[in-house]
């Protein structure tokens, strides 16, 4: 993996650091632990953002918004978020799942 972190749009930004304080927050680990991975432009089917929680009715309105990954403490978390305010812990996967061993 290497140690550059994907550029990306003042938007993204806020959303990025939105999730990465919510990952350090919800893990208790540090931010400077957190590695941003990819960011990545989405347009979800739903308000639920690509990551419905069962029993919560969604808006049926497609909803602008990023994917993000980060790696942190030997996993990755992906992160769904709109383009304003909500970000929401969609899954944690090995590390090695995303960033294959050579």
């Amino acid at each position: 993996m290497s140690d550059e972190s994907p550029t990306v749009s003042p938007q993204a930004q806020i959303m990025v650091n939105l999730a990465k304080e919510s990952l350090a927050r919800k893990f208790k680990i540090s931010e400077d632990k957190i590695h941003l991975f990819s960011v990545e432009p989405m347009v979800w089917p739903d308000a639920g953002l690509g990551c419905p929680q069962a029993g919560i009715v969604y808006a049926e309105v497609e909803t602008p918004g990023f994917q993000i990954l980060f790696e942190a403490d030997g996993k990755s978390f992906s992160y769904h978020t709109d383009n304003e305010k909500r970000v929401v812990l969609c899954r944690i996967h090995p590390t090695d799942e995303i960033f294959p061993t050579p």
